[in-house]
């Protein structure tokens, strides 16, 4: 497979902004895809400051395809059906630039949970994880080693999701 980035420009190789504009241009590449040599590229994914610059990734997959990697980013799509920008954003979270992970997580040492509601139906824990001590103290060594000075907190990006992860005594691992 490959991928194209795009960007969205006028006559003047400026960004575009005027929506009308845009919307009579490039809605088409977006909905539709476009065709390079007889390869046709789909959209994929967008990060926010590629969205703010008018810029786009486009995949050489099927509709299928495209669905199926979005489906390994974000696992568990249903709670972003009523929100696209949302959804895009999750999406472009796997666009963002990062370090390179610095301790494995897993199936046996995190577990996944459900956001915990308000009675408000608003999501309070929406980015809140918990780590056993085993794993913080994994990252505590090697973020030290990197940098020089120790972390309290964890700021992860993995499949579509970021978030902090706090210590937690009670969480238990068998493989930190």
């Amino acid at each position: 497979y490959q991928l194209a980035y795009v960007k969205f420009r006028d006559e003047q190789g400026q960004a575009v902004y005027n929506e009308a504009l845009f919307a009579g241009r490039f809605t088409g590449m977006l909905t539709s895809g476009f065709n390079v040599a007889g390869t046709v590229f789909r959209f994929l994914l967008c990060s926010n400051s590629q969205l703010r610059e008018a810029t786009a990734v486009f995949f050489d997959g099927s509709d299928e395809d495209v669905q199926a990697i979005r489906a390994q980013i974000i696992p568990n799509q249903t709670r972003f059906r009523t929100d696209i920008a949302k959804f895009i954003s999750r999406l472009g979270l796997f666009c963002t630039a990062d370090t390179d992970t610095m301790v494995e997580l897993n199936g046996h040492n995190t577990k996944v949970e459900n956001d915990i509601f308000t009675n408000e139906e608003k999501i309070l824990t929406d980015g809140s994880g918990m780590c056993s001590v085993a794993v913080m103290k994994k990252f505590q060594t090697e973020f030290y080693q990197k940098n020089g000075y120790y972390s309290c907190i964890i700021q992860i990006r993995a499949k579509g999701c970021k978030g902090t992860l706090l210590c937690d005594p009670a969480v238990e691992t068998d493989n930190p």
